[in-house]
């Protein structure tokens, strides 16, 4: 993308966040930044499962996997939050 944008093959670009973005160097080569993007408004991570998987786990065991992932999420979602705030 880098390449591209410096060399006019594409005139914009957005990539994940402005710490991504800082770290690619788009900076060097674009006019302009916004944030957020229009597809991508903030950080959220995704766990897929099985639905007979999951529902073949007793509670408690859902239970431990929602509350890891939600823990998962908050703290990616703190790094991004923190991370960006700096770029």
């Amino acid at each position: 993308l880098y390449t591209a944008l410096q060399t006019g093959v594409i005139d914009a670009t957005e990539w994940v966040a402005p710490y991504n973005d800082l770290a690619s160097g788009f900076h060097q080569v674009a006019k302009y930044y916004y944030y957020p993007g229009w597809h991508e408004t903030g950080s959220t991570l995704e766990m897929i499962i099985n639905k007979e998987a999951w529902e073949s786990l007793p509670a408690d065991l859902q239970a431990m996997v929602e509350t890891a992932s939600r823990a998962a999420n908050q703290h990616m979602l703190d790094e991004y939050t923190a991370r960006n705030n700096a770029a």
